[in-house]
Parts: C-alpha cells; structure tokens; sequence
C-alpha cells in the first residue's frame, strides 16, 4: 500500500501469540481481513467524528475553521487495508495522508506547518473492541 500505514505486533494480544500458529493459510487469511477490515472502520470513525489521536487528544483546529481532515472525503474514503500472507496493512494512498498524520512543512517551498493530526494508530478502546471480536472467532472456530 502507497503512501503511509501502520503496524500492529499481533503478539502483544495474547490470545493471537497462543492460537495463530495453529491456523492454517486460508483461516489466517481469514483472521487478518477481518482484523484489518475492523481497524480501517475504526480510522474512518477517528477522521469522521471522533477527531482525536488515538491517545484521545484532541486534534488542533484547522485554518478554514471547518470538518477537521474532511473537506471533500477523499482521505475519509482511501482508508483501506490490505492482507499478506502474514500481516495487515491500514492506510491510505493518498500522497498527502503522511503528512496530516505526522505533521510537518509542506507547500511551495515548503512554508506551510501542517501540525500532526494521528489518526492512524490504536486507542484503548479499539483493542478492547478488536480482542472482543478476536475472542469471538476464536472461539467459533474452536467449537
């Protein structure tokens, strides 16, 4: 995936490091498309609503005065993931995501401060949700 995304260790959830071994391909697969479909939902939240890092700071207002990182959707709308083998990608394609998620100078000449807005990344309460429903397909798989 082009322009910026993030990485998750699946071993620091517990229930992932014990049982993932035992998958074969295709559940892993399985595993990782829905983990990443369900991290993708919860970046579109942060953009859409909640406006925060995922540390739960507040995002610094913008210039224009409107919707924080929505000024038309299209950073709202790349947000995606992609499965390998053994990972998955959150992100965006959109050359400028890097820049609103990170901060920094951009423009002509670089003389624009875009001040960092983090919205990719897990909050508290996106892996109490993830582990939930991590914990779910476990145990369907296991009956």
């Amino acid at each position: 995936m082009n322009g910026i995304s993030f990485e998750v260790d699946a071993s620091e959830i517990k229930i992932v490091a014990d049982k993932l071994d035992d998958l074969s391909g295709f559940q892993r697969h399985e595993l990782l498309d829905m983990m990443g479909g369900m991290v993708a939902e919860q970046t579109k939240e942060r953009i859409a609503s909640e406006k925060t890092t995922p540390s739960g700071a507040p995002w610094l207002p913008n210039q224009r005065g409107g919707d924080i990182l929505v000024l038309e959707g299209h950073l709202l709308g790349s947000i995606d993931h992609q499965v390998s083998s053994d990972q998955t990608e959150v992100g965006s394609a959109m050359v400028y995501a890097a820049i609103h998620n990170n901060g920094g100078m951009a423009g002509p000449g670089n003389k624009v401060e875009i001040p960092s807005r983090q919205y990719l990344g897990l909050s508290v309460g996106n892996i109490a949700e993830l582990e939930t429903e991590l914990g779910n397909w476990l145990e369907g798989k296991l009956q």
